[in-house]
Order: structure tokens, then C-alpha cells, then sequence
């Protein structure tokens, strides 16, 4: 699970074309403020507090960076990660470099939980790791800022499939339950999802050709949609499960 802060550093966009010894230069510059620094690594650590309810392994928060190169920006998201850190003893934390991470989390992905990071970094882990999943049709992401959230797929807008009715819809799905279930706390949405999806998976008779198979968008979602309903409806050991975590 990850958390990055958008809007903020290269994303602030920036730039400026001007001239040295040796022709033209492009300078980009690159923001990194304590106040989102503090808050992204808070949700980071709310969030590894929330999956322990539902996850079997002992949460674990870790900040990536590129400090040893970017000691002012990224100096300065690392110090106020570690400063959240001291208010959530109970939740272990550590930090990797970009570099050593991307390494590390294509070798063994289940060492790792809940990842927090400048949007760059963030966004070069969320489509790097994304194929470890089944692709970028199957990832979703949420935007949190004060009283607003929005849920999308982290894909953006895949113009190779427009109008043939073939796109994945898992990662558009699970976005909207990733902000139903914000909104209805009481009830595991995600966990009846994440099931439903798992299910449909695991059976293999209709799924999208970019993960196999033929099915349409149509047929893959309402298949998700008919498991999801069906294990909402009957609710009972989901929800002992959800509750016991």
C-alpha cells in the first residue's frame, strides 16, 4: 500500500529554459514542504494502524527517498517521516533509497506494507510495481486533501483501448470501493471486493485480454460486481473475519 503527496515535488511543474557555456539548459525545480511532508507520513502511519485489523502480518511503514542525493528536499521529507515516527511506537518504520527499494521490492514484495514517498518516487513505484499485480488495469489509487477524496485508476486514460469495450475494469472498480469503504467505515467494502475480485481471478473463465483472456470490460465487471453483491449479502464469516482481523 502507498502513500505519495501530490502536487508537490516535481509535479509542481516548474520549469525554465535558459542558456550556459554550453548551449541550451532546462531547469526543473523540485518542492518538497514540511506541512505535506507531515501529513502524507501521518496517513502513512493511520493507514499500516488500519490494515492491522484486517491483515495477518504485523504492519510496517517505510519512507522512500533519495536523501544521500537531494539532502535539502528529500532531506527534509526523511526528517519529518522520522518525526511522525516517535508519535507511533507501536508501528515499526525503516527507509530505503529509490534505487535500493525498486530492487528489493521486485525480489521479495511481501517484505514491505505500507510505502510513503514524494510524488515522483511514488509514482515510479506505483506503475513499477504495478505488473506484479496483473498490470495497470488492476491498480487503483486515492487523493486525500482535507474534506475531499477521489478514487481513479493510477492508468490515467488508456486512448489505445477507447471504444473497444476490452479495457480492464478492476483498477476502476477498486478505486470506487477504495472510496466507498472511506465513506462506510462499519462495513469491510474492501475486504468483500478485494474476495470477490480474488474469486473471479482464481476461477479464470472470464478475464480481460490483458490478463489472459477474451472477456469484455462488461463481462469481467458485472462477474466482480455479481461475487461482490453475493458475498455482501451473505456477510456473515466476512465479517468475522474483518472484526478478529
Amino acid at each position: 500500500y502507498q502513500r505519495r503527496v501530490h502536487g508537490e515535488c516535481l509535479y509542481v511543474n516548474k520549469e525554465r529554459m535558459t542558456t550556459d557555456n554550453s548551449g541550451r539548459l532546462g531547469i526543473a525545480e523540485r518542492h518538497i514542504s514540511e506541512k505535506a511532508s507531515l501529513r502524507i507520513a501521518k496517513l502513512a502511519f493511520q493507514t499500516a494502524r488500519e490494515r492491522r485489523k484486517t491483515h495477518a502480518r504485523l504492519p510496517m511503514v517505510t519512507a522512500v527517498h533519495k536523501a544521500n542525493i537531494l539532502p535539502v528536499s528529500d532531506g527534509l521529507f526523511l526528517e519529518c517521516f522520522q518525526e511522525v515516527a516517535k508519535e507511533f511506537p507501536d508501528i515499526p518504520s525503516n527507509h530505503q533509497l529509490i534505487d535500493s527499494f525498486m530492487y528489493k521490492v521486485t525480489q521479495n514484495p511481501s517484505r514491505f506494507d505500507v510505502v510513503v514517498a514524494p510524488n515522483t518516487w511514488g509514482n515510479i513505484i506505483s506503475n513499477g510495481c504495478a505488473p506484479m499485480v496483473g498490470g495497470l488495469g488492476m491498480v487503483a489509487g486515492m487523493n486525500e486533501g482535507g474534506s475531499l477524496i477521489v478514487g481513479e485508476p493510477i492508468h490515467g486514460t488508456p486512448k489505445h483501448l477507447e471504444g473497444k469495450g476490452i479495457a480492464n475494469p478492476i483498477a476502476a472498480m477498486r478505486a470506487a470501493a477504495m472510496v466507498a469503504q472511506r465513506l462506510i467505515p462499519s462495513i469491510p467494502i474492501m475486504y468483500y471486493f478485494e474476495k470477490a475480485t480474488e474469486q473471479v481471478l482464481q476461477e479464470g473463465l472470464c478475464l480481460t485480454p490483458d490478463i489472459g483472456g477474451t472477456a469484455t470490460t462488461a463481462e469481467l465487471g458485472t462477474r466482480i460486481a455479481a461475487r461482490f453483491e453475493a458475498l455482501l449479502s451473505l456477510g456473515t464469516e466476512s465479517e468475522e473475519v474483518f472484526r478478529d482481523g
